[in-house]
């Protein structure tokens, strides 16, 4: 298959990218970093450069691929909107990578429900924005499939660990070991 990758530099972007090209597939990666080209091609995917903010570049890169896999920002609304357009109706893979903060909540170590995510009712009222944004974001992409584009939302925890990809390294955990270092003491990260 011919995929194109956004965030194919990145932590996740790259270990996917890495595994495609592994199994036969030929990847056209996203990177909004020029200097990134370079690490890019030696890895054996093919760059783009631009960024999400791009439709034309996006519903172009969507239209001439087999596959189209976003790892390279959850939450960016545009370029969801774009990759649901240029695919609608043809039959292409849409794979979105977000996050588990989508059930998260603030039970602060209370019990108060077997249920942890309910679709007819998915939000209570003191549910964060970014929550509820994600959430309409992951819901277009699952509803894709019924404009025929097979679709599919993977919703990652807490990654971390040395990566395959060019950059091997994840952007969260590294940060939360420095700032434990600095402050010599350990604390919970506020990221979504």
């Amino acid at each position: 298959m011919d995929v194109f990758l956004t965030g194919a530099g990145g932590y996740i972007g790259g270990a996917v990218a890495r595994r495609l090209i592994r199994e036969g597939h030929t990847v056209r990666g996203l990177t909004r970093t020029p200097g990134v080209v370079d690490v890019l091609a030696a890895a054996g995917i093919t760059p783009v450069v631009g960024d999400l903010d791009d439709a034309a570049l996006l519903t172009r890169e969507a239209d001439r691929a087999d596959a189209v896999v976003n790892a390279a920002h959850s939450d960016h609304r545009g370029a969801v909107a774009a990759f649901v357009d240029a695919l609608r109706g043809s039959g292409k893979v849409l794979i979105h990578t977000s996050g588990t903060s989508v059930i998260g909540d603030d039970a602060q170590g209370q019990y108060a429900s077997e249920v942890v995510f309910d679709d007819a009712k998915p939000f209570g009222p003191g549910d964060h924005e970014l929550r509820r944004a994600r959430y309409a974001i992951d819901r277009s992409v699952v509803d894709a499939g019924a404009a025929g584009v097979r679709s599919v939302v993977l919703c990652n925890s807490l990654i971390y660990g040395n990566g395959t990809g060019p950059r091997p390294q994840t952007v969260l955990i590294p940060p939360l070991v420095t700032q434990a270092q600095a402050g010599k003491t350990v604390r919970s990260s506020d990221a979504a």
